[in-house]
């Protein structure tokens, strides 16, 4: 069966999300913001979060307060195992953390979902043009956190695949 059937929302920008979201990563770890042992090297979102959270400004722009207001008006749920069956939370995060921090969480919540397979459920999941803005309003926001990064921008800015 082609998998173009089984895709409900574009394919570019799936691919641009995916795309976007392993360059940031290689970014953070190789601009110092990494964390884990001699076993694994992993991104660290929330020491990144903390490092722009006084500088984020979600209405710097309308179109950075429209995607910041959507995330937070319509945050992804949170898949669950509990008693050995799958579920969805909504899970809210810390009331202590920054809107950067939480946005963050988010947009990383929203590639959990599709990248570890939370929303391939097409009945539970119809609602396309929702996925498709929180896609759209993830990229804007992760872009205004680059700009706020030179450091990780720049080294962004050179990744390649």
């Amino acid at each position: 069966m082609n998998y173009r059937e089984h895709v409900r929302v574009s394919l570019d920008l799936l691919l641009e999300f995916f795309l976007t979201f392993a360059r940031v990563e290689f970014a953070l770890k190789n601009s110092g913001f990494v964390k884990g042992d001699e076993r694994k090297a992993l991104p660290d979102w929330d020491s990144f979060a903390a490092s722009i959270r006084n500088h984020f400004t979600k209405n710097k722009t309308d179109n950075l307060e429209q995607a910041v207001n959507y995330i937070m008006d319509n945050p992804p749920m949170k898949q669950v195992l509990r008693q050995n069956t799958l579920m969805w939370e909504a899970n809210v995060p810390n009331g202590n953390l920054s809107d950067i921090e939480v946005l963050l969480l988010l947009i990383r919540r929203i590639r959990n979902n599709l990248f570890h397979g939370g929303k391939h459920n097409f009945d539970m999941f119809e609602n396309t043009e929702r996925t498709t803005r929180l896609l759209k309003s993830s990229l804007i926001v992760i872009q205004e956190c680059l700009l706020l990064a030179p450091h990780a921008k720049t080294t962004y800015d050179g990744a390649s695949i």
